[in-house]
């Protein structure tokens, strides 16, 4: 009797749908919340030993916490903090998430901070800034974003859109944190130029995304849009195209594109 799986898993290796991904959550359902238990303030510039303690209750257990940015945990507790200001996010088994924003104080400064922003509105060469502007505290100030090199220079220059964890510190080694956000502009990438020619290559071809397959033809502008966001997911994962790969760059120029709105430009 012959193996019929082998069949099977050729099918499934060589399908060239994208119409089977699983079901999203909807987290605007979701009960997930995140509340403050207790913070301490710093009472001394010398050691960074400000703590926050939150709850996550409501959703889908198990939770998982980042703050600002920085590594995943399960536990609640965030230690060894300086002042400033950041964000909680709770994560639970099912992706959704709740943020909460706490502000750590230090009591010997009056040393603040915060960020003009211009947008990025570039899609493979960023070019979006961050202007840092401290109050208080005493001059000559340090800046730094994210785990980059300390510097005089405030003005931090060629930022993708998103968000930054931004560190201040004073003469006085105060130091102050908080999130800066770089806007997403307009990226005015292409569809004739830029991403028709990649869709054609390597998707809208002999055998799979054409009129007669019996999946959507991809050779139509109107049907990638309608399809434009669950072909930036898969091309983003890597399941399309099925028998190939797209360079970083033209994976992020689909998905730059489809953010601009999938524009016929």
């Amino acid at each position: 009797m012959k193996n019929s799986s082998i069949g099977v898993a050729l099918v499934i290796l060589f399908s060239c749908s994208i119409n089977d991904q699983d079901p999203e959550v909807d987290c605007s359902k979701s009960a997930l919340q995140i509340s403050l238990i207790q913070k301490k303030d710093l009472l001394s510039c010398a050691f960074n030993n400000g703590e926050i303690e939150v709850l996550a209750q409501g959703g889908s257990p198990a939770y998982t916490f980042t703050l600002s940015g920085k590594a995943e945990q399960s536990s609640p507790i965030f230690k060894s903090l300086s002042a400033g200001i950041y964000s909680i996010v709770v994560l639970d088994s099912k992706k959704c998430s709740d943020t909460l924003q706490v502000e750590i104080t230090n009591f010997e400064t009056t040393l603040t901070a915060i960020a003009v922003a211009t947008k990025n509105s570039m899609c493979l060469t960023p070019d979006g800034t961050l202007k840092i502007r401290p109050t208080g505290g005493d001059a000559p100030f340090t800046f730094r974003i994210n785990n980059g090199i300390s510097s005089n220079d405030s003005l931090f220059n060629n930022l993708s859109h998103g968000s930054y964890s931004v560190f201040v510190r004073d003469m006085k080694n105060c130091t102050y944190t908080f999130t800066a956000n770089v806007p997403r502009g307009n990226t005015t990438v292409s569809w004739l130029t830029q991403i028709k020619p990649i869709v054609d290559v390597s998707c809208a071809k002999s055998g799979c995304h054409i009129n007669g397959t019996g999946r959507i033809d991809l050779t139509k502008f109107d049907v990638v849009k309608a399809n434009a966001v669950q072909i930036k997911t898969r091309v983003a994962n890597k399941s399309m195209p099925f028998d190939g790969s797209l360079t970083s760059d033209q994976i992020q120029l689909i998905t730059c594109w489809v953010a601009d709105g999938a524009l016929n430009n």
